[in-house]
């Protein structure tokens, strides 16, 4: 019999074992389908695009009764426009940040002036409000969370 010991694999030995770090993760606020890159992505293109087009179609009606309000919709689907190509093309982490506050502003508004009693939806119907201002919501909540993830 030799006197030599079988060698163990180097990631069970006592000094492979001494050897390793422990890297602390911190848990992410977000789930990972929202700040996944190419889920995120999607999610926040598409829903940039539906509030676009309800802003739109809120301008549409809007306009006749108070160009005010309507210049308002169409600025703000200008904005959710320039939002939607810069997910497509790619943002910064300085874009993600302004995308949503921007974002996040928007419905702040329409709530600061319903309370004033300047709502920019007198004309348009209230499910079409409400759909629009959950679309912004949920991509400002998207990217909220990816900017937050970075």
């Amino acid at each position: 019999m030799s006197a030599r010991t079988r060698a163990r694999p180097a990631s069970r030995s006592y000094t492979a074992r001494l050897q390793r770090r422990k890297v602390y993760r911190p848990p992410r606020p977000w789930p990972a389908w929202l700040t996944n890159a190419v889920a995120g992505w999607h999610l926040a293109l598409t829903l940039a695009l539906v509030a676009e087009l309800g802003h739109l179609a809120a301008a549409v009606v809007e306009w006749p009764g108070s160009a005010a309000r309507g210049t308002f919709h169409v600025v703000v689907a200008g904005g959710l426009g320039v939002l939607a190509v810069s997910v497509y093309f790619g943002l910064s982490t300085l874009d993600t940040m302004v995308a949503a506050v921007g974002t996040a502003l928007v419905p702040v508004l329409w709530l600061a002036g319903a309370v004033a009693g300047l709502t920019p939806y007198q004309e348009t119907s209230i499910v079409v409000a409400a759909a629009v201002t959950v679309a912004e919501a949920v991509t400002a909540a998207v990217m909220v969370a990816r900017w937050t993830a970075r």
